[in-house]
């Protein structure tokens, strides 16, 4: 299925559509690029060429466009290329065994460095904005489906919100199994689960950690697909029928993946002073990495937020427990026996981001620790049945894990000049410029062209000289000896008091710091002592100007790990709704929603005469059709804002609360929407971030200080803990053994065979007690005793977001209204920003789907006010399920947008992928008072079929976008 895709988008490239001009392009790129990297030129010509080909690339940048950005990557491609062709060539000096030694170990580095840039660009040259698929009109063909929900030692309050969402799918309730899997074996979850009706399942030990607790699972439950939360991550309503649709349209897909949205900020942008103005840092790979691989059929399970057929997974044994990241060895493993997957770029689940800087350590070393596992344990590269993009695109997921290594290097090889007085790269220092500068230069454009809307500039390099000291020792250890390692949980939650600087995360880097100072001191006092012009002048200063920058990188890693004080429990979320608060007087008070969280909101409305703190309310929203009662009391009311506590006093109250939070299927529509990036003023975010490490509000501390509040999931440990992970023997990659060894020398690393961990008591297995009751034999059918009611399914109309500024009801809320007829087509989002223009007839900004339906007489005049509502299912309790009539619209909207198909006859079919994508005649925007193809005058976005084909249908309460 990916392979239609992929041809259709490559045929908007100029110049591909056809054979021969495929042909042509490439002949003309493979002749540029021998003439760009293999002509010898002096330093002084290698100057005036790099000015060229820096001039040829601001001027390519000026074009918009796809293949101005493929451009722009060949050429970097090709620059690169050349730097290196140049120090293999040009720069070696083999005088002496330490410059031997530090000069290889460089050249290493920056070779890897290329290979990784050169590959990032092929992963992410044409990101995938694959479309949700509509289910049959059908409900009783949809197909059966086991949620699973593993846990091992988070607190209850941690994981009660993705059981309450869970519970509140839109899916026929005989088609679905909500399974809570607790490791931790706790009662407190037993009684919860049987309190709402969930499943709860429990095993007698945890051999596999995650993948075992999957394993079990699946023995256990008959549904034809599997769902994954993790513990934390909470679905919308819509999650089911969005996602499903492309497995019921290609059988051969194994998996659909979605992406991991934080709704809480990572340590970086928590702790450092420009952090709210960056990007979370899993919006790069979420955002652009996976659409990538989707686009080479390469997409990985993420452990998460996807749904898995079982068949595929139980055909190759289920989840693989032989490695620490068992999501991506069963994707690589479903995919070599011949399955596909595919990932939908629009977010249904959120979860927290690791808040504190040594948790996300500690998972990013089980992160890099698992891949280079499978690296060495099952090379993508040999693997027969797939092609060689999906290789490279596995190894590339496996081989950047190896950065620590590089890092290091390049953080401290200009010591080797002004502490060692060792040469590392035997050329002038202007030829250095010549040649290294456009080869930087190039890849900062380029990056922040491919990637800018996701990583800011320089923000890579801080991540990894945050991390690369700690993953070091991690990384060859496992490359030498795969077994090594455990699983490990990553604790999410909790408060903190007070601020502290963690030294534990920042030892080794304050000692890297303090090193980098002193070769800063060293390279003042060589500029002072020798004459300006000078050779000895200029290596002096080339090496302080690239030592100043890697202080600079250390710093703003350093600034992480200042823990800034949290006071909130829960994370709040901007939201844009409208509701009433009812006195305990019966008075209502109408009120706009700011923001809200699982623990409280805040509102605009008019105080009462008297309104003290605890009084006792009950607030009213209502969210795509549905009314939610949540009983709550007031902490503050004053100057027409409120601030309200929530106090659920019953499970149906709490999953009440949860659906106001996360159950709308428009939520986190706006979860990659960022400042684009601008390199200079990335530049200047660093130095903010660095200049906020020497504020006065932290002291010095060695352990952080933590509440053990109700979202601690530390609190909650059990007193039975899982055996590490045993990994068995297993056969290796050929020649990975030697490699690593060769790699370790030549970097300099002679004592990374010690790094192993000692072994001991706390290495043996642990067992639970005998006392302990085997796990159930749970029924793969839904508890008949559930208490929580399940809210009606509803059909409503959904206008379209307006980008850019903010609604006036909130302060974050989103402005939705116009049509924008220069959108490209294909989703890539749920919805679309559209221009800030609302022509005659369209709707009023500041609207919401949930509004819409409730207030027809502000629909469209060519739009029906009356709206097919969804049938009542079996059981008596309301389900989402397609009328007929709905399905017909959406069989309009394509014929609309594909006459040809529609004159050809109802057997015509249309080419895979392009369901529902408007035609370029039908894109191009109408002049006022002119029909637009097929449609009306003027009005919102000329009607026919562009504008028809603009309303989103969003179902049930939570929403189901739909086009």
């Amino acid at each position: 299925m990916n392979a239609p895709l992929r041809r259709e988008s490559l045929a908007r490239l100029p110049l591909a559509r056809s054979r021969i001009g495929g042909a042509l392009l490439a002949a003309m790129g493979l002749a540029l690029a021998a003439i760009i990297v293999f002509t010898p030129l002096a330093a002084e010509e290698q100057g005036a060429f790099a000015l060229g080909g820096l001039l040829v690339a601001f001027l390519i940048g000026r074009f918009r466009g796809r293949a101005a950005t493929l451009a722009l990557a060949a050429l970097s491609s090709m620059v690169s290329v050349r730097y290196i062709v140049w120090r293999l060539s040009d720069t070696l000096d083999y005088s002496g065994p330490l410059q031997t030694l530090l000069g290889i170990g460089l050249l290493l580095a920056e070779l890897y460095a290329v290979i990784v840039l050169i590959l990032a660009y092929a992963q992410t040259a044409w990101p995938l904005d694959r479309k949700p698929v509509p289910l049959p009109a059908d409900a009783e063909v949809w197909p059966t489906v086991d949620v699973f929900i593993p846990t091992y030692n988070e607190a209850l309050e941690v994981v009660k919100p993705t059981i309450l969402a869970a519970l509140a799918l839109d899916w026929p309730a005989e088609k679905i199994n909500i399974v809570v899997l607790d490791d931790g074996r706790r009662d407190e979850f037993r009684r919860f689960c049987a309190e709402v009706g969930a499943g709860y399942l429990i095993r007698p030990d945890n051999k596999g950690a995650k993948a075992g607790n999957i394993n079990h699972a699946l023995t256990k439950t008959s549904g034809e697909y599997v769902v994954i939360f993790d513990c934390d991550h909470v679905p919308t309503r819509a999650f089911l029928q969005l996602s499903m649709g492309w497995m019921l349209r290609d059988r051969g897909l194994c998996m659909v993946q979605t992406p991991h949205h934080f709704y809480s900020p990572d340590p970086f942008q928590r702790n450092l002073a420009s952090g709210e103005a960056v990007p979370n840092e899993g919006l790069l790979f979420y955002g652009l990495v996976q659409p990538g691989n989707d686009f080479w059929g390469a997409t990985f399970f993420c452990g998460s937020c996807a749904v898995i057929r079982r068949t595929a997974l139980e055909a190759i044994g289920g989840v693989p427990t032989t490695t620490v990241t068992e999501d991506c060895h069963a994707a690589l493993r479903m995919q070599k026996a011949g399955w596909r997957t595919a990932y939908l770029r629009v977010p249904m689940a959120a979860g927290l981001a690791t808040e504190r800087l040594m948790l996300h350590i500690g998972q990013r070393l089980r992160w890099g620790r698992g891949m280079i596992q499978i690296l060495r344990t099952e090379n993508p590269l040999t693997a027969q049945s797939l092609s060689w993009p999906q290789r490279l695109c596995y190894f590339m997921a496996m081989f950047s894990f190896l950065f620590p290594l590089p890092r290091f290097v390049f953080l401290t090889a200009p010591l080797a000049w002004l502490l060692l007085g060792e040469t590392v790269i035997a050329a002038s220092p202007l030829a250095i410029l010549a040649y290294a500068g456009p080869h930087i230069l190039h890849s900062v454009m380029t990056s922040s062209r491919v990637s800018g809307h996701v990583r800011h500039s320089f923000w890579s390099e801080i991540h990894e000289a945050t991390l690369a000291v700690y993953l070091l020792p991690v990384t060859l250890m496992t490359l030498l000896d795969p077994r090594k390692g455990k699983f490990n949980v990553t604790d999410k939650g909790g408060t903190l008091q007070e601020g502290y600087f963690d030294l534990r995360a920042l030892g080794p880097n304050i000692v890297l710091a303090g090193v980098l100072l002193c070769g800063v001191a060293s390279g003042l006092l060589g500029i002072l002592r020798n004459p300006v012009g000078t050779l000895e002048f200029q290596a002096y200063a080339l090496n302080l100007f690239w030592c100043v920058l890697c202080l600079l990188t250390v710093a703003a890693g350093l600034a992480v790990g200042r823990e800034r004080r949290q006071l909130r429990e829960r994370a709040r979320i901007a939201a844009a709704l409208s509701g009433s608060i009812r006195l305990p007087d019966g008075t209502l008070v109408a009120a706009g929603m700011r923001d809200l969280s699982l623990g409280g909101a805040a509102l605009d409305a008019p105080q009462p005469a008297e309104a003290p703190e605890g009084l006792a309310v009950i607030l009213t929203l209502e969210t795509n059709g549905e009314m939610l009662t949540i009983p709550s009391e007031v902490v503050q009311w004053s100057d027409g804002r409120v601030q309200l506590r929530f106090a659920p006093r019953s499970a149906e109250d709490e999953g009440a609360v949860v659906r106001a939070v996360f159950g709308r299927a428009d939520a986190w529509l706006d979860w990659d929407r960022t400042r684009p990036d601008r390199p200079l003023r990335a530049f200047i975010e660093v130095i903010r971030s660095v200049a906020g490490l020497f504020r006065g509000d932290s002291q010095f501390s060695l352990r952080r200080r933590r509440t053990a509040g109700s979202g601690g999931a530390a609190a909650s440990r059990p007193t039975i803990l899982p055996p590490p992970l045993a990994v068995p023997a297993l056969h290796r990659a050929r020649g990975s053994r030697a490699a690593g060894l060769l790699l370790g020398l030549a970097l300099g690393a002679p004592g990374l065979a010690l790094a192993q961990p000692a072994r001991g008591g706390r290495g043996r297995p642990r067992h639970p007690p005998r006392l302990l009751q085997p796990a159930p034999a749970w029924a793969a059918q839904r508890h008949a005793a559930a208490r929580l009611r399940r809210p009606a399914g509803r059909a409503v109309r959904h206008p379209r977001r307006r980008g850019g500024d903010r609604c006036a009801a909130g302060a974050a809320g989103r402005q939705l209204a116009g049509a924008d007829p220069g959108a490209e087509p294909g989703l890539r989002r749920a919805e679309r920003a559209v221009p800030r223009r609302h022509p005659a007839g369209s709707l009023a900004p500041g609207l919401r789907a949930d509004r819409v339906s409730r207030q027809p007489g502000l629909l469209r005049r060519d739009q029906p006010a009356e709206l097919p509502l969804l049938r009542p299912l079996r059981g008596g309790v309301q389900r989402p399920a397609f009328r007929p009539a709905v399905v017909e619209h959406l069989r309009r909207l394509h014929a609309a947008s594909h006459p040809a198909e529609a004159a050809a006859g109802p057997r015509s079919r249309a080419p895979a992928g392009a369901l529902f994508r408007c035609p370029a005649a039908a894109r191009r925007p109408a002049a006022s008072g002119r029909a637009a193809p097929g449609g009306r005058p003027g009005g919102f976005g000329g009607g026919g079929a562009r504008g028809r084909r603009r309303q989103l249908l969003v179902r049930g309460a939570g929403g189901l976008p739909r086009r």
